[in-house]
């Protein structure tokens, strides 16, 4: 997901996608450094804090998947980004399965890498066809789905009692990427296809307006480097805030043992 932002052809690089992606990152490292220290270290301030910033969660990782998504529009290849985004999924879950059998973690399956990996290949092979709707047109419908599918995997189509139902025991090989009813391997990190897939293509409409280079200045200059920074490396930061942030709370669980 580093550098996500440049630009194709040459043009400014928009500055404000890489400090939106690195504040959404620095938000997923509080949720999960809060998730660990309820789940994995029992400490009671972990549940408190991880429960109230659950509610936001949805928001700040439906933002780094639409900022993926704008960011299609802006790459040179997006069949090498789902290559290399799919290779860090793998290594995520090949790592988060060796861990899981000394019940340190869960291991991911279909986590937020694999959801862009996923996403990214598909709008490639699709670009033709999406890029003949309206922006606009796109983004309407993509928010739409999204209302509709947000309770799939209870296996409920519609908004409220306007919808149909359906029998959400569906084979896993339909639960697990799609969303479509409930999956036995469901992790805290899991992002199905659906809804997710249609919050990515809203980004990747969105992306059109951002490809003129006549955006206002406010989008091309920096406004806080350290989030610059941080956007700029959000592949490398995903993949290895989780190994430092359960060696520093093993490190603090040790001494505060020591200490009682």
């Amino acid at each position: 997901m580093s550098g996500l932002a440049a630009d194709a052809k040459g043009r400014r690089r928009i500055t404000f996608l890489d400090e939106a992606r690195g504040l959404c990152i620095v938000c997923m490292v509080f949720f999960h450094t809060f998730y660990d220290l309820a789940y994995i270290f029992n400490f009671q301030i972990g549940y408190t804090l991880h429960n109230f910033f659950l509610p936001a969660q949805p928001f700040f990782a439906g933002a780094f998947i639409a900022i993926c998504g704008v960011c299609c529009r802006l790459s040179k290849s997006n069949f090498k980004r789902s290559g290399i985004i799919a290779a860090a999924a793998a290594i995520v879950t090949v790592v988060t399965l060796v861990l899981s059998e000394f019940n340190i973690v869960e291991p991911i399956y279909f986590g937020i890498l694999h959801l862009l990996a996923s996403s990214v290949f598909i709008f490639a092979v699709l670009r033709p066809l999406l890029d003949k709707i309206h922006p606009a047109a796109g983004i309407a419908a993509c928010i739409l789905l999204t209302v509709l599918l947000l309770n799939i995997q209870d296996g409920e189509i519609g908004i409220g009692s306007v919808g149909i139902t359906f029998n959400s025991n569906t084979p896993e090989l339909l639960a697990l990427p799609f969303g479509i009813g409930k999956t036995r391997l469901y992790a805290s990190d899991y992002f199905p296809l659906l809804p997710w897939i249609f919050i990515f293509f809203a980004g990747t409409f969105l992306g059109k307006y951002f490809t003129s280079d006549k955006l206002p200045e406010f989008f091309y200059k920096r406004h806080f480097p350290p989030l610059h920074i941080i956007g700029r490396h959000s592949l490398l930061i995903y993949i290895l805030h989780q190994p430092i942030i359960y060696g520093l709370l093993v490190l603090i669980n040790h001494i505060i043992e020591r200490i009682a």
